[in-house]
């Protein structure tokens, strides 16, 4: 008896407080956009997610940060500069994802754009250059990426083309690709579903996209981590185009929901972020997206085992070292 209170309590204090996270991104999704899509849609999901905290997004030697920099800073814990993918220094900065592999923890990745665009590949890629896509996509194959253990278990987005010359391989290597959400299921195996050879389109449907990577992980014994990006509101700011951006904002909002109707909190942990922010100029007469970055505080919002821990003002590479001690890792 005595033993296995010892050994309670040893699980308690280094076996981490959560069996799954979802750690889902709401990409150039500053506190503007946020502002005017409640004023737009009402009270949003996330403004029901207790804990708060503040996100400093600057990347490695200041200045305004961009997607590949600020996501590498919560996947690994490191500042690098803008451009890089879980890379700094010539070597590869090992991700939670990748943790989550080894622990042996089901994974997943859901976005509306490529996958193998920034925010996405720096859960599971290692590159001194964003824009280094094919090679990107290659750290998908466990041959290529040990890391990732037997593979990532669901991917779900855009970007067929960028992996065309790959598509092979990840077949070779226990991957099924497809282009339909209908035919995941528990039990399927490893499996990527591209859904548009680019980006999706505005309006894609990421709660279905989210929903149903979660019927595929949900019943994992060891547990999960799955990533979700809303890329879309960083596209439609970019082309200064504020009703798409207000559109994909809710959009990734109702996904937000969905997740929280499909988990348990009592083993679960949802964080709900943005990498950085995007200039609005907002007055009485008129609002306009100037389609720049900006290098302003982002804001974090999390509900579930651990979120506690997330308050005050803290630094993007903070969150990681928060989430990889309620993980355990």
């Amino acid at each position: 008896m005595r033993l296995v209170l010892i050994l309670l309590l040893v699980g308690t204090v280094f076996g981490g407080e959560v069996k799954n996270l979802v750690f889902m991104v709401g990409d150039g999704m500053g506190i503007p956009i946020i502002t005017i899509t409640r004023e737009r849609f009402s009270r949003l999901a996330i403004d029901d997610l207790p804990a708060t905290a503040l996100i400093v997004t600057r990347p490695l030697g200041g200045g305004i940060p961009d997607s590949a920099s600020s996501m590498t800073a919560y996947m690994t814990g490191e500042k690098v500069g803008r451009g890089a993918i879980s890379y700094k220094d010539g070597k590869p900065l090992t991700t939670i994802l990748e943790m989550a592999e080894e622990k042996g923890k089901c994974t997943g990745i859901v976005t509306n754009t490529r996958v193998t665009h920034a925010t996405p590949a720096a859960a599971y890629a290692h590159v001194p250059d964003r824009h280094m896509e094919e090679e990107i996509g290659r750290f998908l194959l466990p041959s290529v990426n040990p890391r990732i253990e037997d593979g990532v278990e669901v991917i779900i987005g855009g970007g067929k083309r960028k992996l065309e010359r790959i598509l092979g391989s990840l077949e070779k290597e226990g991957y099924r690709v497809t282009g339909s959400l209908e035919e995941l299921r528990p039990g399927l195996g490893k499996v990527i579903v591209l859904l548009a050879e680019d980006h999706l389109g505005f309006g894609a449907p990421l709660p279905l996209m989210v929903e149903s990577a979660l019927n595929v992980l949900r019943g994992c014994e060891k547990g999960f981590v799955l990533i979700v990006e809303g890329g879309l509101i960083d596209i439609a700011l970019h082309r200064r185009d504020l009703e798409a951006a207000i559109r994909e904002t809710y959009i990734f909002d109702r996904a937000v929901k969905k997740v929280l109707e499909m988990v348990e909190l009592d083993d679960t942990l949802i964080v709900v972020t943005a990498d950085h922010g995007h200039a609005v100029l907002d007055t009485r007469l008129f609002r306009t997206a100037l389609g720049l970055h900006t290098s302003e505080d982002v804001v974090l919002k999390a509900v579930g085992k651990g979120s506690e821990r997330f308050r005050g003002t803290l630094e993007n590479v903070d969150v990681f070292h928060i989430l990889k001690t309620i993980l355990g890792f």
